[in-house]
Parts: C-alpha cells; structure tokens; sequence
C-alpha cells in the first residue's frame, strides 16, 4: 500500500512509498480524518522520501496539494513537516510549503526525521 497513515498521540505520519496518484492522496486523506482515530489538532509528518510518484508532479499539482492540506489547518492539522530524500523532493516540497504557507498553514521540510519531531514537538 503506497498510502499508509500510523498514530502516535497527536501525531500523524503520514508515509508515502512508490506509486499513487494524486486523486487516491486526497482520498486518502480525506477518508482518514473521518475516522474516530484521527486526532484533532494534529502534528502531521509527511515521509515521502520512498515515493517514485511525488517525484513526478507538476508545479500546478504540487501547488494544489499545498492549498488543499492548507484548506484543514486547524481542526485536521497543527503544524506540518515534510521529511524529504533528494534535492528534487526537497525543492517540490518548498514549493509546496509556500502555498501552504501563504494560505496560513504552518509547514516546514526536513531531510532529518529527528530535526521534523523536534520541531513538531516544539511549543508555538
């Protein structure tokens, strides 16, 4: 499964590996905050340095995803990190972010899993 959501408390890491299309992301997700396991308020990790697919996205779909995961600010998602393998994810995630980022959602990216949860975990 190219799409897989594990819990921890408030934290929500979200692992994305090999193929998937956009569309099957956002109903994912969308599915996912539905269930009573879904916390509010939450920390949300994005790992997609296993995916082939997020390698592949235009600017427009990254754009997109940006302003959709910035749509649940709040009440789906508190902050959100971005943990990146290559210079090509680490340049879409940016750009990412910055939609993100301009729509209110506070994101960052990160190459280290433990720089991401520190911030995370990090009081405003």
């Amino acid at each position: 499964m190219p799409i897989k959501y594990h819990y921890d408390g408030n934290l929500v890491l979200l692992e994305l590996t090999g193929e998937y299309t956009q569309e099957e992301l956002k109903a994912s997700f969308l599915q996912e905050i539905t269930k009573p396991t879904y916390p509010k308020d939450a920390m949300f990790l994005i790992d997609v340095t296993g995916s082939r697919s997020f390698e592949m996205r235009t600017h427009e779909q990254v754009r997109k995803m940006g302003v959709f995961l910035a749509k649940h600010k709040g009440t789906y998602i508190r902050k959100c990190a971005a943990l990146v393998s290559s210079d090509v994810q680490y340049g879409l995630s940016r750009m990412g972010a910055a939609y993100s980022q301009m729509a209110g959602l506070d994101i960052k990216v990160f190459i280290e899993a433990g720089d991401a949860m520190k911030w995370l975990e990090a009081e405003d």
